[in-house]
């Protein structure tokens, strides 16, 4: 038994509707041009949105150099400052379009993420997405015929997450060409159904309260030794400040 997560087809439906609805693209809102002579770019796509996620201005700072009214990246900036400390950088307002917490939340969540995206060599979808339904390690990808059929592992399988003796996982072998297929065909299937993808969210929020029961049982006892471990801290402190008042000469 495998998990899914089926958040990146949802993902891309977005994107195609905002294509579709004729939502101008950053590049279309400001008429940058890809080239000298190319065209704005009018297909939203997770590269855009990236842009969005990672560029200062959309929570209200943008740089500027010498008076370049051009804007750029924080990171082209902090490159440039990094080669030369004294290059014209400076940073500027800008009206706030996201909050900048969110924005910073954001950040977390990207770089926590499972990686960059390679053009050259783009990792399968379900890469870094599928966590095994018996011992709950992520799956690995792996390749057979010399690099041909594509597989993903558990990691469970692997000695080295079981050096302390512990049995390793039983989950079997999964062709990645045939499960991708299979959960693609799942997820067009609940999208055309409200009915069942209400029942699999519920299933899934479901499974999330569970493990979130489970954590709390391991959690308690770490929680009650912490508890008492304050309390002696909050006794030993007030012996000391009475032990000190006590040992004061009077009139001090």
């Amino acid at each position: 038994m495998v998990t899914v997560n089926p958040a990146r087809w949802v993902r891309l439906g977005w994107l195609r509707n905002f294509t579709q609805l004729g939502i101008p693209t950053p590049s279309q809102f400001r008429g940058v041009h890809r080239g000298k002579k190319g065209k704005p770019v009018t297909q939203w796509s997770e590269t855009t949105v990236q842009r969005i996620l990672t560029h200062t201005a959309y929570k209200g700072t943008n740089y500027f150099w010498r008076g370049d009214s051009v804007p750029v990246s924080q990171e082209r900036v902090e490159r440039a400052k990094a080669t030369n400390p004294n290059d014209g950088w400076y940073a500027v307002d800008f009206p706030v379009i996201i909050d900048p917490l969110l924005w910073e939340k954001a950040q977390e969540k990207r770089v926590g993420a499972r990686g960059g995206f390679n053009r050259k060599y783009p990792k399968p979808l379900l890469a870094g997405r599928i966590n095994c339904g018996l011992c709950q390690h992520a799956y690995g990808i792996g390749y057979y015929n010399t690099g041909k059929t594509l597989v993903f592992k558990c990691n469970g399988r692997l000695k080295k997450n079981h050096l302390d003796g512990s049995p390793r996982c039983t989950s079997p072998i999964l062709y990645g060409e045939a499960l991708t297929e299979e959960v693609k065909s799942r997820i067009v299937k609940l999208l055309r159904s409200p009915e069942q993808m209400r029942t699999a969210i519920e299933e899934y929020v479901e499974t999330l309260e569970r493990r979130k029961e489970e954590l709390e049982t391991l959690l308690s006892p770490i929680n009650e030794q912490l508890s008492q471990v304050q309390e002696k801290q909050r006794r030993l402190a007030n012996i000391y400040l009475n032990q000190g008042a006590l040992a004061r000469p009077v009139g001090s």
